[in-house]
């Protein structure tokens, strides 16, 4: 595994943090949360499928999971980003491990795990299995 590409989000304000935080889910795990108060969205490589990913935003965090309607669909689930592509990656927020998940029929039987948990997201964040 050799660093890819990353490219992190500029520093959040607390203000604009605090703004959203009554929106988002109250369960969200804390290292999410810690990290959006450092980096405001990142997107970069992954060592494994969908190998690569895009933090949304804070600011678009709410209105990306209303459009898709991932609560409706997923209650247990709250949307953080996306791969560009047909899927999107999701908190599951009874045990805080990350998926990946299908936009089309957005299922929980098709979702596949990611990382065990965003801790271990964030330590796979950058990297690929590409070799030199």
């Amino acid at each position: 595994m050799k660093k890819g590409f990353l490219e992190l989000g500029e520093k959040s304000f607390d203000a604009e943090l605090n703004k959203f935080m009554p929106q988002l889910p109250s369960n969200l795990p804390k290292s999410y949360v810690q990290f959006l108060k450092k980096h405001n969205g990142a997107n970069g490589d992954l060592p494994i499928q969908p190998f690569c990913f895009e933090l949304w935003q804070i600011d678009d965090l709410v209105q990306a999971n209303q459009d898709y309607e991932i609560q409706k669909y997923l209650p247990n689930y709250f949307g953080i980003g996306g791969n560009g592509g047909e899927e999107f990656f999701a908190l599951n927020l009874e045990t805080s491990k990350v998926f990946a998940i299908p936009l089309i029929g957005m299922e929980e039987k098709d979702a596949w795990l990611v990382a065990k948990s965003f801790e271990d997201f964030e330590n796979i964040m950058g990297f690929t299995n590409e070799i030199e």
